[in-house]
């Protein structure tokens, strides 16, 4: 009898609950649907590498002005395009191919300037490692990139090595949109 009673009671008291809280319970399950119209615009991603303070960079490698007596120059590397960028794909062609075996390294003044060709006014960031004229096919990823649409990364490039000839140096820049994504992915914003 006893257990037929507990039965009874707890089946009064869960209907009990399932009633009382029935009207919140159904409140909170209602809701106001409403839409918002979003835009969408396409945009573009370029990085170029320029001479230093180029008003307009040509889409083109940029060849480096190497002489026997000018072994560090300077160059920038431009966002012209209209999306953020969060790395870039760097290749130096050095060329002919010498006994010499010439190399060149390039460092980035990273949110800063070069205020000559020995000092950096910000932080000094290695892009890859080096090249010499058999690494022509290779690209070396950098998170050193000019990030915003319009912005530009000063770099350095030094050649160095027993030069006897000088090399004629050329810059290639890419970024990718592939698996290795180097570009900002979109953001949807309500406004």
């Amino acid at each position: 009898m006893n257990l037929r009673r507990a039965v009874a009671t707890a089946t009064a008291l869960l209907g009990l609950l399932v009633v009382g809280t029935g009207g919140s319970a159904h409140a909170a399950v209602q809701a106001r649907v409403t839409s918002a119209s979003t835009s969408v615009t396409s945009g573009s991603w370029a990085v170029v590498p320029a001479p230093s303070g180029a008003a307009t960079p040509a889409a083109a490698p940029l060849t480096l002005g190497f002489t026997a007596l000018t072994h560090v120059l300077l160059f920038e590397a431009v966002n012209t395009g209209t999306l953020a960028v969060t790395a870039a794909s760097y290749n130096v062609v050095v060329g002919p191919v010498t006994l010499q075996a010439p190399t060149v390294v390039l460092e980035a003044c990273v949110g800063g300037t070069w205020t000559n060709t020995t000092t950096c006014t910000a932080t000094v960031t290695k892009i890859g490692t080096s090249w010499t004229p058999a690494d022509s096919a290779k690209f070396s990823a950098s998170p050193a990139a000019p990030a915003a649409a319009g912005s530009r990364l000063h770099i350095r490039a030094t050649l160095s090595g027993v030069l006897l000839v000088t090399p004629t140096v050329t810059v290639n820049i890419s970024v990718a949109s592939g698996p290795t994504r180097q570009i900002r992915t979109a953001l949807v914003t309500n406004g």
